[in-house]
């Protein structure tokens, strides 16, 4: 493998995410084949746990968390790095010809480089700062799209599939939540596998990391299983990997204070602030 400039365990760490994805993909299609032959009878998750039960139960659950995040934010730097990137946003006062000065407004200029740096370095290209190498970006940067991409998915499934009803595989909400959760899968599968056989990673990981890695990709495989069972009219199946879905949610929902989750709200603001404070240096 050296002769071609990869290792053994970077093999391995690339061999388990294609496998991965190319295991999402056959399943799909396995139940593209199914609705296409008309041989499908879907089980609806609310023969499993009531929606009313599942959304009271999520929304008093997050009201707590944010409430907890917040709180655990407020001891972190967000707040005074968010007040030294406001404090830059504000023009430098100007002196006024009766000796007296004025300042308010919003320094364009500023404005401009945050939105930049905010929306292409940390979303579009997810730079979260030095990664060490390509496989590491690449694991962030698939796990935060694939996040972002299933956040979306739900919200759009709540406008437009009130009741949480069965919906067509090939419908648009049903194509993008399986497309970003094969996305999510295999950043995750790079993050795993990256501290299960690169000593060197490993050493740095902690109890938490591990938390939430695990959390987290219970919570995407379990979702597909749910697909899985439930198109395949396996109502024993379907309800059995639809409640493990809802445990690891629940259990996601209330570690996410002392987990990556908070990493992840930091983070962005750390990259403006030092790419304001690197632009003001060279001016």
């Amino acid at each position: 493998m050296r002769a071609y400039g990869l290792s053994a365990k970077d093999a391995v760490i690339w061999g388990l995410t294609i496998a991965t994805v190319v295991i999402l993909a056959v399943m799909w299609l396995n139940l593209y084949a199914l609705h296409a032959g008309g041989r499908i009878i879907q089980i609806d998750r609310n023969t499993v746990l009531s929606k009313d039960i599942v959304d009271a139960a999520g929304l008093s659950s997050l009201g707590l968390i944010v409430a907890v995040v917040v709180m655990k934010i407020r001891r972190k730097s967000v707040p005074i790095l968010l007040q030294e990137i406001l404090a830059e946003l504000r023009p430098k006062p100007r002196a006024l010809p009766n000796g007296g000065s004025r300042s308010g407004g919003i320094d364009w200029g500023t404005l401009r480089h945050v939105i930049r740096v905010g929306l292409y370095d940390v979303f579009l290209l997810g730079k979260m700062g030095a990664c060490e190498d390509f496989q590491q970006w690449l694991g962030h940067f698939l796990t935060m799209w694939g996040f972002i991409g299933l956040f979306i998915t739900t919200s759009l499934d709540a406008i437009v599939n009130p009741g949480a009803h069965p919906l067509p595989l090939l419908h648009p909400v049903r194509v993008l939540g399986n497309v970003s959760g094969t996305i999510f899968m295999a950043g995750l599968t790079i993050a795993i596998a990256r501290r299960a056989l690169r000593t060197e990673v490993r050493h740095v990981t902690t109890r938490s990391d591990i938390l939430f890695l695990m959390v987290m990709y219970g919570t995407g495989l379990s979702g597909f299983l749910v697909q899985w069972y439930a198109d395949h009219g396996d109502a024993q199946g379907t309800a059995f990997t639809y409640l493990m879905h809802l445990f690891f949610v629940a259990l996601l929902i209330p570690t996410a204070p002392w987990t990556k989750f908070i990493h992840a709200l930091w983070r962005p603001s750390w990259v403006i602030h030092s790419s304001l404070m690197r632009a003001k240096e060279g001016r």
